[in-house]
């Protein structure tokens, strides 16, 4: 694994243009989250249940308030297909349909399958939630810097000793790192001042780190599981190894780090990299790929709230399939233009962004 010392890089690259708030706290007040894509392959008409879960998805990738960060697309094999989803049903044999396959943001690069499998309820609900996601959620609104999530080995000598290792190195950062001068790390951020912009009550500016530990074998936390595992194409063939991730801002993971890997050189640039002074404005030239979560994250902070509002049941919504399909068909159109535009920006800026790695 290539080392994660190219955190200096990434410092040393943005400082000309850096402002003085935190890396971890711009993140979260103003990178907005990136689209999944959920294809969901049918023939012939969908059942009840599948139906109901396709309605339930819709809504949650629509919803004005809270809305999760996910574009649903629902398609008849048997009919033609647009480009995206011809490209993505290509070569596929699965076996049995309805069939969905959950794709990363685009602008996450990212070619391989976040998942794949039989949709129905169950799969419709583990798309989008599941506790550690809601506990991340909270502590990331409630003000931790970062949460490193670590997805366990199933060895338990291994899984302590790499989550004791981190905790140490994690307390020791938590000391010694410094903010940026608190008199211009505040919630008002450059321009604003000028429009004299209201500031909303922000969880404390305090340079905290947490440990979460995820099992493998949590059936509800596959979906988890297999988003952070796909990040890179490597992480699938550590199962027998812990591998940590620290999520910040609105749920965006950085580099991963494996077994040996998680020590005092690949975790110190990181945490120095989140606490340093924001390095640029845009989203797209920072390092990482944000997690698919149903997570209302103006809503929480505009409120001042930590505690998060319960998903509704998957019943009784009222959402017609063609409105749905056509909503999801406009929302991807506009995704992709955007990020067309994106890609140009990134070409213009690659000579100045490097990108955080593991060792």
């Amino acid at each position: 694994m290539r080392a994660a010392g190219a955190a200096a890089a990434v410092l040393a690259g943005g400082a000309l243009l850096a402002c003085s708030v935190p890396v971890f706290r711009y993140a979260l007040e103003r990178w907005h989250v990136d689209d999944y894509e959920l294809y969901v392959f049918h023939r012939g008409a969908l059942g009840p249940e599948e139906r109901a879960a396709r309605e339930w998805l819709a809504e949650r990738a629509t919803a004005p308030e809270g809305r999760a960060n996910l574009l649903v697309a629902v398609v008849d094999v048997d009919a033609p297909m647009d480009p995206s989803a011809r490209e993505v049903w290509k070569d596929r044999r699965p076996a049995a349909l309805p069939w969905a396959v959950l794709r990363y943001p685009r602008s996450a690069g990212v070619k391989d399958d976040a998942w794949e499998g039989e949709f129905g309820a169950a799969a419709a609900r583990a798309i989008v939630d599941s506790p550690a996601r809601r506990e991340l959620g909270q502590r990331l609104l409630g003000g931790d810097a970062a949460v490193w999530v670590m997805l366990e080995s199933g060895d338990r000598g291994k899984d302590d000793a790499a989550a004791a290792a981190l905790a140490g190195l994690l307390g020791k950062l938590e000391k010694t790192l410094e903010l940026p001068p608190e008199e211009t790390a505040g919630a008002v951020f450059p321009g604003d001042e000028a429009a004299g912009a209201a500031t909303p009550p922000m969880p404390p500016l305090r340079l905290a780190f947490s440990v979460m530990r995820v099992s493998r074998t949590d059936a509800a936390e596959a979906m988890l599981a297999a988003m952070l595992c796909g990040t890179e194409r490597e992480l699938r063939a550590l199962a027998g190894e812990p591998l940590v991730f620290p999520v910040f801002g609105r749920g965006r993971a950085l580099f991963a780090l494996a077994g040996a890997g998680i020590n005092e050189d690949n975790v110190g640039p990181a945490c120095e990299f989140l606490a340093g002074p924001c390095s640029c404005e845009i989203k797209a030239f920072n390092p990482g790929t944000d997690l698919l979560m149903a997570v209302p994250w103006d809503d929480c902070l505009a409120g001042g709230l930590v505690s998060l509002p319960p998903l509704p049941p998957l019943t009784g919504l009222a959402v017609e399939p063609e409105a749905a399909e056509s909503t999801a068909a406009r929302s991807r159109a506009l995704v992709s233009a955007l990020i067309a535009g994106a890609a140009l920006l990134l070409c213009v800026a690659a000579g100045t962004v490097a990108v955080l790695r593991k060792r």
